[in-house]
């Protein structure tokens, strides 16, 4: 009969956890963005339902406790969190809406062929500004809704997703494989507007009025093509 191994083989997938994490999700890693894990302090039961990515400018440089869980237990809960969540059903209670509206600040950014654009090259629209990137979840899961959404409204709202990607041609080979055919290729080359629009993380969206100013902001992801959320776009763009 061959020897139990169950012992050595959990011993050595714990250690496995506790790699990926230390290298995914403590902020001395070498990564230059990093998947926040957002536990309330002195909740043993917490379960995530939502993650975001957050930039390293964001939060303090300080190792993060896991107080109350193992290593296996939220290396666990990450897998659940990432596990395509639903998105969020009320929409209009994480719409903040901003009064007085704020000013925009200077952003440029480039196109497929590497031109570069602002946003007052829109004045005169109303703009939806979505901050995303490739290699974020929750903002892909939410890009194809976008995508429907700007062809709903077509030049009435401008839906301007912003990608914090780096390649060349990374946004524009991912529209295409994922046959997006209805929204701008808009580039941060900089990374400049995460700290210019002061985001905890991405997905972010904001919402631009025709005088350049921004009038409300979503954090995370959303279906754009929901009863609520076509219904706040249309009483908040009506000319």
């Amino acid at each position: 009969m061959p020897p139990d191994l169950s012992f050595r083989k959990n011993r050595f997938f714990k250690k496995r956890l506790q790699r990926f994490l230390k290298m995914w999700f403590y902020p001395g890693s070498s990564w230059p963005l990093r998947q926040e894990l957002r536990m309330p302090a002195g909740n043993a039961n917490w379960i995530p339902d939502k993650f975001s990515f957050a930039f390293p400018a964001t939060r303090a440089r300080t190792k993060r406790k896991f107080s109350g869980m193992t290593a296996l237990g939220a290396s666990a809960a990450i897998l659940v969190g990432l596990a395509a969540t639903p998105a969020r059903a009320d929409f209009a209670d994480h719409m903040q809406m901003l009064d007085p509206p704020r000013q925009m600040p200077p952003l440029v950014f480039e196109n497929a062929e590497g031109a570069q654009h602002t946003l007052a090259d829109y004045h005169g629209h109303f703009i939806l500004l979505n901050v995303w990137a490739t290699w974020c979840g929750p903002c892909v899961r939410e890009l194809p809704s976008l995508d429907q959404l700007q062809a709903k409204l077509g030049t009435r709202v401008i839906v301007l997703p912003l990608a914090e990607d780096r390649g060349d041609d990374t946004v524009a080979a991912y529209y295409k494989l994922h046959h997006l055919t209805h929204l701008p290729v808009a580039v941060d080359r900089g990374g400049i507007a995460p700290s210019a629009l002061n985001l905890k993380g991405v997905p972010t969206t904001l919402l631009i009025n025709p005088q350049g100013l921004e009038v409300a902001r979503y954090q995370g992801d959303a279906d754009w093509m929901s009863d609520d959320a076509l219904a706040f776009i249309n009483a908040t763009t009506q000319p």
